[in-house]
């Protein structure tokens, strides 16, 4: 497979995740709707790390990762969207944390934390905005929508 249609599979399964996590909200699975929400920011953010030829297999976080690119000298085709970009990434980071959060049942302290219970429609609501936005964003970039 040539990188155009992998960097299309990425973005397509990004979208595949959108939609599920708007199903999983509307039927008040928030925590689930968070989780692939989060899924499909990561899958969108990939599809523009490999149209770009970053190397990601340094364990560094996204936002390093998308600093580096928009350094690049001029000519650059992520620079008019770059504020954008920056806003969303840093969106991304609080979404990463609230998705682990959205996982697993834990104990604090006296109490026991149960994602079903502590995950509201606001956050998935939230959750699901940021995905949509990065998902637009990546398919302007990439100049290639899925539907």
């Amino acid at each position: 497979m040539n990188s155009s249609g992998l960097v299309s599979a990425w973005i397509e399964e990004a979208n595949s995740d959108f939609r599920a996590a708007k199903l999983l909200m509307e039927a008040d699975f928030h925590c689930q709707a968070v989780f692939l929400s989060q899924q499909a920011f990561a899958k969108a953010l990939k599809s523009l790390l490999l149209k770009y030829q970053v190397p990601e297999g340094t364990g560094r976080h996204p936002s390093i990762l998308f600093g580096e690119l928009l350094k690049k000298p001029e000519g650059n085709p992520l620079r008019p969207f770059e504020k954008q970009l920056l806003r969303l990434l840093n969106a991304y980071r609080n979404l990463e944390k609230e998705a682990g959060a959205s996982r697993f049942p834990k104990e604090t302290g006296e109490k026991i934390f149960v994602p079903k219970h502590e995950f509201k429609k606001i956050h998935s609501v939230r959750a699901i905005t940021y995905s949509r936005e990065i998902i637009g964003l990546c398919e302007k970039i990439l100049g290639n929508p899925v539907t």
